[in-house]
C-alpha cells in the first residue's frame, strides 16, 4: 500500500504558517484525513499530544520517512471554523496557483491576545441604618466628600469606581480610610470586549435604476441557465457598481450558494459589510 504523508501546522497564526511538520497517515485513516482535518499528533521529544491542522497531503515526505511519526487520531467533535478556512485556502491554492502559505495568510485572521479591562466597583458593607449613622458622622465632621459617598451608597449600594472618581470627585485619599475601616469594599473584575455586535441594522432595500437592473437581469438569466463566465461592469466612481454587486451576491445567496468577495479598495469595505 502506498504511503501518504500529511503536512500539519500546530498553531494557526500568521507568524507560524510557514512552518509545517510531516506526519505519516496510518492505513486506517487514509480515507478520513483530508486538507483541513483537525488531528491529534505526538509532538516534541516528550510526544505530548497536540492538535494540528492538515494543510497538505503528499506521497513523499520532505524528511527521513523512518523518523516520521504517525497521526494519532482525528478530532471528531465537530468541524471548526479553522478547518473550513484551511479548506478554503487549499481551494484558492489549487484554483489560482498560489502557495499554501500565501493562501493561508489571506484567509486566516491574526490571533491577538485581547487584554482584559478592569472594572472597579465600590460596594457598601454597611446596612441601611449603619450607612445613615456613617453619613451623620461625616456631616458632623465636615467630611463633605465622604458624606457624598455615603449618600450615594444609600441610593445605590454599588457604585462604579469611574463614576465615583470622575463624577462625584472622590479622591483615593477619601476612599482609602472608608475601605480600611470596612465601610466600603473595592471589587475588581475583568471585562473582555465582545467584538460581536448583538444588534444588527436591517439593510435598506436599494432600488436599482434601469441600467443597473438590466445588468442584474442579464447575469441572473445566464446563472439560471448554468452559464458561467466573466463579467465586466464599467462605470465611473459613484455610478452605482457596488449596488449591482450586492444585488448579484444576494441572488446567489438566495439560491443557497456562497460568494467570495474580493474588495479592491479599502474604502468600499464599510458599505459592503453593512
Amino acid at each position: 500500500m502506498t504511503e501518504r504523508f500529511a503536512r500539519i501546522i500546530i498553531d494557526i497564526s500568521h507568524e507560524k504558517v510557514d512552518r509545517t511538520f510531516d506526519y505519516r497517515i496510518p492505513a486506517g485513516l487514509l480515507d478520513e484525513v483530508a486538507v483541513g482535518s483537525l488531528v491529534l499528533i505526538p509532538f516534541g521529544k516528550g510526544n505530548s499530544m497536540r492538535k494540528g491542522y492538515v494543510v497538505g497531503i503528499a506521497a513523499h515526505a520532505d524528511y527521513d520517512p523512518d523518523k516520521i511519526k504517525e497521526i494519532a487520531g482525528i478530532v471528531t467533535d465537530g468541524i471548526s471554523a479553522e478547518s473550513l478556512l484551511i479548506s478554503l485556502a487549499w481551494w484558492l491554492k489549487e484554483r489560482y496557483g498560489s502557495t499554501m502559505n500565501q493562501a493561508l495568510k489571506t484567509v486566516l485572521p491574526v490571533k491577538q491576545k485581547v487584554k482584559p479591562r478592569e472594572k472597579k466597583v465600590l460596594k457598601s458593607l454597611l446596612d441601611h441604618s449603619q450607612l445613615l449613622n456613617a453619613l451623620e458622622e461625616a456631616e458632623k465632621k465636615k467630611y463633605k466628600a465622604r458624606a457624598r459617598l455615603f449618600q450615594a451608597l444609600l441610593e445605590n449600594p454599588a457604585i462604579p469606581y469611574e463614576i465615583a472618581v470622575n463624577q462625584m470627585n472622590l479622591s483615593a485619599a477619601t476612599l482609602k480610610p472608608v475601605i480600611e475601616k470596612g465601610y466600603v469594599s473595592l471589587d475588581c473584575e475583568e471585562v473582555y470586549r465582545n467584538p460581536v455586535k448583538t444588534e444588527t441594522k436591517e439593510r435598506s432595500k436599494v432600488v436599482l435604476n434601469g441600467e443597473q437592473q438590466a445588468i442584474v437581469d442579464s447575469f441572473c438569466l445566464d446563472y439560471s441557465q448554468n452559464i458561467r463566465k466573466t463579467y465586466l461592469i464599467h462605470g465611473i466612481t459613484g455610478s452605482g457598481k457596488t449596488e449591482v454587486y450586492m444585488e448579484l451576491i444576494q441572488r446567489v445567496i438566495e439560491d443557497g450558494k456562497q460568494v467570495i468577495v474580493l474588495i479592491p479598495e479599502i474604502a468600499l469595505t464599510y458599505q459592503t459589510v453593512l
